[in-house]
């Protein structure tokens, strides 16, 4: 199984901060209760006050043979459905890939009212990382 703990631990508190940065707020890594029952569930970005819920994508775009990413694309769906349960005003959804942000953008354009993407660009270390551990997976899947 692809090593993914090089995302959690170094791509996205640089994304975080970045985003953090970009919005004047500060978001830390924090749990929600949604739902109801209310269960908890880890977000990867959260306001001090609860308004604001973020989801980092560092998925890539198109796949090797160059397909949709179907699974990818609904894995955003999900991640909006989790964002929408909590009691948050402000739901952004960050890309680390470009091409996944525009593939994104065009595939929802007039359907995620209310969420807002906003592409973050890594620097170029961060890139190599990223595309090492989506490389790995890609591998596996063969």
């Amino acid at each position: 199984m692809a090593n993914t703990s090089v995302l959690t631990k170094e791509i996205y508190p640089y994304v975080l901060k970045a985003v953090s940065k970009k919005l004047e707020i500060s978001l830390k890594e924090k749990k929600l209760s949604i739902g109801n029952p209310a269960r908890e569930k880890k977000f990867d970005g959260v306001s001090e006050n609860g308004d604001t819920v973020v989801y980092i994508s560092t998925s890539n775009g198109y796949s090797k043979s160059g397909k949709l990413p179907v699974g990818k694309i609904n894995a955003i769906y999900m991640c909006c459905y989790m964002m929408n349960l909590t009691d948050a005003k402000r739901k952004i959804l960050v890309f680390t890939s470009e091409e996944f942000y525009r593939i994104i953008e065009e595939k929802t354009k007039g359907f995620l009212h209310g969420i807002e993407l906003i592409y973050i660009e890594l620097p170029e270390h961060l890139k190599e990382l990223s595309k090492m551990v989506s490389d790995n997976a890609s591998n596996e899947l063969g």
